[in-house]
């Protein structure tokens, strides 16, 4: 969870089953907005976990604060030629977004 200040709303992430990332919002830690697909991916894709809105241009010291343009960090695994998973390689990725008052 962090807080985005241009907007005055904590916003959340999570990971639905099917590897779809989401967001919610909320101005109070109590109430929150239903969950937004943030992250579409289709058919069967490596799985990804974790997903994480830091902000390295946040002066906070827990990087809890985001402005405009934060960082998404996640965990997607490795998959051999076969295909198949490989349990103990697991690669930390980052995207940027770019989030607006509208979300």
């Amino acid at each position: 969870i962090v807080y985005h200040e241009p907007s005055n709303l904590f916003v959340a992430t999570g990971r639905f089953r099917n590897n779809d990332f989401f967001f919610m919002t909320s101005p109070d830690l109590t109430t929150w907005s239903a969950a937004k697909v943030l992250r579409d991916e289709p058919g069967d894709v490596v799985p990804v976990l974790y997903p994480a809105i830091v902000d390295p241009q946040s002066g906070a010291r827990n990087f809890d604060v985001a402005g405009n343009t934060p960082n998404l960090y996640f965990v997607m695994w490795r998959r051999k030629a076969d295909g198949s998973l490989i349990n103990n390689q697991r690669d930390v990725m980052k995207a940027l977004l770019i989030l607006t008052p509208e979300f």
